[in-house]
Parts: structure tokens; sequence; C-alpha cells
């Protein structure tokens, strides 16, 4: 999808770990940055790509083959 490849890499990475299954606080450890940064990210991922939940960024990761 043309839209998940216009995600900047730092929030392609959170956009990878949440498909992943990772939780926010997983993320901010994993990528050593603030809990809070990582909620903001994964509002503005949602916001770009239409969806509101983890199960639809996982559906939509799905359709567009970039589930891992």
């Amino acid at each position: 999808m043309a839209e998940i490849q216009q995600l900047s890499p730092r929030r392609r990475e959170v956009f990878d770990l949440i498909i992943a299954g990772k939780g926010n606080r997983e993320i901010a450890m994993a990528m050593e940055i603030s809990y809070h940064t990582v909620i903001s990210h994964r509002r503005a991922i949602m916001l770009c790509l239409g969806t509101s939940n983890a199960v639809q960024l996982t559906m939509l990761a799905s359709r567009a083959g970039v589930l891992r």
C-alpha cells in the first residue's frame, strides 16, 4: 500500500513492531524512546493509514503483504 510506503523510517519501525504484537512499553524499550513518543507515533500512523487500532493495522499490513 502506498500509505505504508509514505511512513517515515522511524514510524515504519514503530509500525513493524506494532504489527509484530509488541506493546507500547516494549516498543519504547526496543527503540530507546519514551513511552509518550511511541503513543505519538502510533496516533500519527493510525491517522495516516485510516485505522483505529492495532488489529486494523495488522489486517492492513497483511493485505499489503508486509506482515512478517
